[in-house]
């Protein structure tokens, strides 16, 4: 996996992160949308996979609890390096191409699966509380 701040750096730090060549990128990928498009998704399985690692928790608590676990792992690296993906998203975000849409989609995941565990726990006010949590991201 590529980390996101090389990715977005240049071209050439991208290749030299992900151990290859220019011209194995450019077969591959015939724009930088096109290498982005594939960071973003390769981030999407990620997380989608994450979020699967909370479904054998039997309540909702308990799955709130490990999604904060989850998000919060990594936190030592994350202000050491910088957050992969508010790196990976601050570019795309100032577009409106689609790949703003797709970045935006990926913080989103956490958000729902959040909101879905507040309504199970019987939360009227699951979508507020949502809303609160997505306005901190």
């Amino acid at each position: 996996m590529i980390s996101a701040p090389s990715l977005c750096a240049s071209p050439a730090a991208s290749e030299q992160a992900a151990n290859t060549t220019s011209p194995a990128t450019n077969y591959y990928f015939k724009t930088k949308d096109e290498l982005v498009a594939a960071a973003i998704d390769s981030h999407a399985k990620d997380i989608q996979a994450m979020l699967g690692l909370l479904n054998p928790h039997r309540s909702p608590q308990a799955r709130l609890k490990a999604l904060v676990r989850e998000l919060t792992g990594h936190r030592e690296l994350a202000a050491r390096y910088g957050c992969p993906l508010g790196s990976l998203c601050s570019e795309p975000d100032k577009r409106t191409d689609g790949l703003d849409q797709e970045c935006a989609q990926l913080l989103q995941l956490p958000i729902e699966r959040a909101e879905r565990q507040f309504r199970d726990l019987g939360r009227r006010d699951a979508r507020r509380l949502e809303r609160r949590i997505d306005s901190l991201a």
